[in-house]
């Protein structure tokens, strides 16, 4: 299992507040959104609960990302009222389908490298799960909330930190053929060639490194 300091993916990252962030613009613009559209030009939205809760990490690479930056890093947790996902709760927290994370447009690249070179290893368990990156659509339920009114869903795009594994393939599927009333939901399906054949080669006893 990958070690990393903290778990779930909660640690201090707390949920969004305007005294949690480091630029006064950014403080402003989260304080004041009354949709999710609204931050779509400053922010990447992303989660990474099913590392968490599909994946096994006990610890969180986002935190060690923003620990290892050479200066203070906006990334920040909503907790909304109503679910953006179906089926990514978690045995521990059981709130990732209502939970999204926002990071600052410069800063994505540099984070997304970051978790996006991890993998989740349990040789106990026989697994490992490479970890990768799928773009969604969810709907604008902070709009949603606040509108009176509102033509059709509105949705904004979601980075979903998914897992290639050689036990099984964990992704997202949404039916853009009906989109009105479907959440993106997890989907489990079978492994590729690639993920068990990587994952052979780190759990044979001649590759005896474990972790990240």
């Amino acid at each position: 299992m990958s070690a990393l300091p903290l778990p779930e993916g909660v640690g201090p990252l707390e949920s969004a507040s305007a005294d949690q962030f480091a630029g006064v613009a950014a403080k402003a613009k989260i304080a004041a959104a009354r949709s999710l559209t609204e931050l779509e030009g400053d922010f990447v939205f992303f989660t990474h609960g099913l590392l968490f809760t599909r994946g096994g990490m006990d610890c969180d690479v986002v935190q060690e990302f923003i620990n290892g930056r050479p200066r203070e890093t906006l990334v920040s947790v909503l907790d909304l009222d109503d679910p953006l996902f179906n089926g990514m709760d978690g045995r521990v927290s059981g709130a990732w389908d209502r939970r999204l994370l926002l990071v600052e447009k410069e800063v994505w690249p540099d984070l997304l490298r970051a978790v996006g070179s991890t993998g989740i290893l349990d040789r106990q368990e026989g697994t490992f799960y490479k970890v990768g990156t799928q773009e969604v659509p969810v709907p604008d339920v902070l709009r949603l909330h606040h509108a009176t009114h509102v033509d059709g869903t509105p949705y904004v795009k979601v980075q979903v930190f998914v897992l290639a594994g050689n036990k099984c393939t964990v992704s997202m599927f949404w039916e853009a053929a009906r989109p009105g009333a479907i959440l993106p939901r997890v989907l489990r399906s079978q492994p590729t060639p690639e993920a068990v054949a990587y994952a052979d080669a780190l759990l044979s006893d001649a590759n005896p490194t474990g972790g990240r």
